[in-house]
């Protein structure tokens, strides 16, 4: 049986790794990249209702990884923790290629020639470490990797419209996540 209390070493060290990394790390570099960093994008209602479905289970997420113990002994740990590494990773080396990047200028340098989207696989790695912990962080996982690839399709939509023909050809070129050809456009 898991038992759930507040301690030293539960989930939560990856996930504020990570917030800090994508919510304050910006304005202290580039204050005006990490303002389009967070700029909204237009969305249809139901894009809406998934990216508020979605913040409101990140939400719980977060509340959720403070009471969450990693189980140290069990080798499921061991197979997790590098994919939670990569995830933070990838956090850390997207940013930095965002926040350098000019704004009038589609993000195409570093992680970004691989994937149009590398913190969002970033995220979803780091899920998936942390879910060695849990069953409903895999749950929790699963039903955001859905809505965050409605919220993608939005964000790409909106992209097209801003850069024109440099977006085009980025689309053209790279995969929308790292090596799935079939989600290529």
């Amino acid at each position: 049986m898991l038992r759930f209390k507040a301690g030293l070493w539960n989930a939560w060290i990856p996930v504020i790794y990570a917030l800090l990394i994508t919510s304050f790390l910006p304005f202290l570099i580039n204050r005006e990249a990490a303002k389009r960093m967070f700029a909204a994008f237009p969305l249809s209602k139901s894009e809406k209702i998934a990216v508020g479905v979605d913040w409101i289970l990140f939400s719980g997420f977060i509340v959720y990884s403070f009471f969450l113990p990693f189980k140290l002994n069990l080798m499921w740990f061991y197979m997790c923790l590098p994919i939670c590494l990569l995830g933070e990773f990838m956090v850390t080396v997207s940013v930095v290629n965002f926040l350098t990047t000019p704004p009038d200028k589609v993000v195409t340098k570093g992680i970004y020639r691989i994937s149009r989207n590398p913190m969002h696989i970033a995220f979803c790695l780091l899920y998936l470490g942390i879910a060695c912990a849990s069953w409903i962080v895999l749950l929790y996982f699963l039903i955001h990797t859905i809505l965050f690839h409605i919220e993608t399709l939005a964000e790409e939509r909106f992209l097209l419209k801003k850069y024109g023909s440099a977006y085009q050809e980025y689309l053209r070129q790279t995969s929308r996540y790292i090596g799935l050809r079939w989600f290529h456009e």
